[in-house]
């Protein structure tokens, strides 16, 4: 298997797998994420003291995240 952007993309859903893995390093046991189509809404930020300002979607074929 040819490792590429293209194919790390497709394994883990655009990244959002990874995204999931490193929340669930600060929060396990818990749904880190909720996909509703191209957005997983806001969700804890680890970087900011576990507030509600992470906002995680899918621009195009990337997931991408900002702080709210």
């Amino acid at each position: 298997m040819e490792i590429s952007r293209e194919a790390i993309l497709d394994k883990t859903h655009y990244g959002l797998k990874i995204y999931a893995y490193v929340l669930r390093q600060y929060y396990p046991d818990t749904t880190v994420l909720s996909v509703k189509g191209r957005d997983c809404g806001i969700t804890r930020n680890p970087f900011n003291g576990g507030k509600e300002t992470l906002r995680i979607h899918i621009d195009g074929v990337i997931a991408t995240h900002r702080d709210t």
